[in-house]
């Protein structure tokens, strides 16, 4: 679930911005930020129209900025302690590349070029 999110909101409206992040991220891996419309994002997230995105969101700066929250605090999460695990320069380094490898293969986009 995207983070900081839960702030006077329901389990259901929670998990409804969560599942429209999911979709935007779909998007955007598979079509690229120019193509992600709220027609393409509600097609993904299997919403029957855009008017869901907008009760949520209040743009798509918005969603984006959600994206983004999601993006950096799974990359945090699935990074950090790798790096935390190690010592030395040499060797945060090497646990950080490779982490995010790891975290490319983990989370591929949705479909291919």
């Amino acid at each position: 679930m995207p983070a900081n999110t839960t702030k006077g909101r329901t389990f259901t409206e929670n998990a409804r911005r969560a599942q429209i992040v999911a979709a935007a991220i779909a998007v955007i891996a598979d079509h690229g930020y120019a193509a992600a419309s709220f027609t393409r994002i509600a097609r993904q997230a299997g919403l029957s129209s855009t008017g869901m995105i907008s009760y949520h969101f209040a743009n798509k700066d918005d969603l984006i900025g959600e994206v983004l929250t999601e993006a950096t605090t799974v990359a945090h999460h699935f990074i950090s302690p790798r790096m935390e695990a190690v010592t030395g320069y040499r060797a945060k380094l090497r646990a950080r590349l490779e982490s995010n490898m790891e975290l490319v293969r983990a989370h591929p986009p949705t479909s291919g070029p």
